[in-house]
């Protein structure tokens, strides 16, 4: 259906586009960044969701599910961090690897990896508003990511490192979004931690990206 296809175009578009207009080279080394920088979170996050999702059924208020979105999101970025560490470990070691051909990959593993974060609280809370029945505002969020899945694939295409930063940023639109259009379900505590998140992804992009020009 159409909310289905939404998801998928949601965080597909930018390696759509990547594939359609990048070059074989550009193909390969986002692929592989994405590969080490998001496989294994995904996975994580996938699981997660569909834990908060079991226990979505079980809250009696809207203080329960915002108990609930708290504890699931908490839950989420102890689990993600790590993971976001090993990936950028194992992304600045892929020219000892695969050899000095593969360095471009390195630099955008190390800036898809914050992307984790914001994604989780999308996740959530998309989880959550599809489980309270409001499917347009969650279709709404999806065509956000779309768009902005399809800006950053172009930008992929010009520049790996930039395109990169756009699917951060893609995420943490998606955030933004799912954290308004899902306020009744957020309790001040998570504002409070999905500030603090966001400000480490932007510190930890920002000097990723200071890095990679000097």
């Amino acid at each position: 259906g159409i909310f289905q296809s939404l998801a998928w175009l949601s965080q597909q578009a930018d390696r759509v586009v990547v594939v359609l207009l990048g070059s074989l080279s550009t193909l390969g080394f986002y692929s592989l960044a994405l590969a080490v920088a998001r496989a294994p979170v995904d996975a994580l996050v996938g699981g997660l969701n569909n834990h908060h999702r079991t226990r979505l059924a079980s809250a009696r208020s809207i203080d329960d599910t915002r108990s609930l979105v708290l504890a699931t999101c908490r839950r989420g970025i102890v689990v993600v961090v790590p993971f976001v560490v090993l990936s950028m470990i194992v992304g600045l070691l892929i020219p000892t690897v695969f050899g000095p051909e593969w360095v471009p990959a390195s630099v955008p593993v190390v800036i898809l990896a914050w992307s984790a974060l914001p994604s989780v609280f999308y996740y959530i809370l998309a989880a959550t508003l599809v489980h309270h029945g409001s499917f347009r505002l969650a279709q709404v969020l999806q065509s956000v990511g779309v768009a902005c899945g399809v800006l950053a694939g172009i930008l992929v295409t010009v520049d790996l490192e930039l395109g990169s930063v756009a699917v951060v940023g893609r995420e943490f639109l998606l955030s933004v979004g799912a954290i308004w259009v899902a306020r009744r379900y957020v309790a001040k505590s998570l504002f409070v931690l999905w500030i603090a998140c966001q400000s480490v992804v932007a510190i930890a992009v920002g000097i990723a990206v200071v890095l990679a020009v000097t």
